[in-house]
């Protein structure tokens, strides 16, 4: 087992469940209004529009985070999960530099209030990295290298929801002393 595939397992199980959440956000009904509005504020006027994008996207993240776990389409779903990545990373710095500093990033749903900033930008081109990263070959389905890259994807997740609340930790300190 070469570190690369070890490695490549564990991202494409840390990619599968960063799409699959953010996939499911964007399906669930109760989210709607909350996409709909944040599509309005990235350019996305019409509501109607805006609702059917965020439900494609999130259709597609699912479909994307399903097979790059599935060693024979691991490559391609790689390839288009960097794109996702890339096209958020995109908006998100065209939105920042333009100045709207106060806008949600979008990154975890309704439950987020997470603003676009630096460091959102910093996590976003790391996720590309770790997208990057399930190019390498697999071991397999049910290889015995599984546990280990299921116990680093965990502490890849873990890793990542401790950073997005010290990145909305931050935040909120700023804006309190900014009062």
């Amino acid at each position: 087992m070469s570190s690369l595939t070890f490695l490549s397992d564990a991202s494409s199980l840390f990619i599968f469940w960063l799409f699959a959440v953010a996939g499911s956000h964007k399906l669930k009904p109760d989210n709607d209004r909350y996409f709909s509005d944040l599509l309005e504020e990235y350019g996305i006027s019409n509501n109607g529009v805006a609702l059917s994008i965020a439900k494609f996207v999130g259709t597609v993240e699912i479909v994307i985070g399903i097979a790059i776990v599935v060693p024979y389409t691991r490559s391609i779903a790689a390839v288009f999960a960097m794109a996702i990545l890339f096209s958020y990373l995109l908006l998100m710095a065209t939105q920042y530099y333009q100045g709207k500093r106060d806008l949600d990033c979008g990154c975890s749903g309704p439950g987020s209030d997470l603003k676009i900033g630096p460091a959102v930008l910093l996590r976003n081109s790391l996720l590309l990295v770790v997208a990057a990263s399930c190019l390498n070959s697999s071991n397999g389905l049910f290889s015995g290298y599984w546990a280990f890259s299921i116990l680093l994807s965990l502490c890849g997740i873990l890793v990542y929801l401790c950073s997005e609340q010290i990145m909305k930790n931050l935040q909120h300190l700023k804006l309190m002393r900014q009062n």
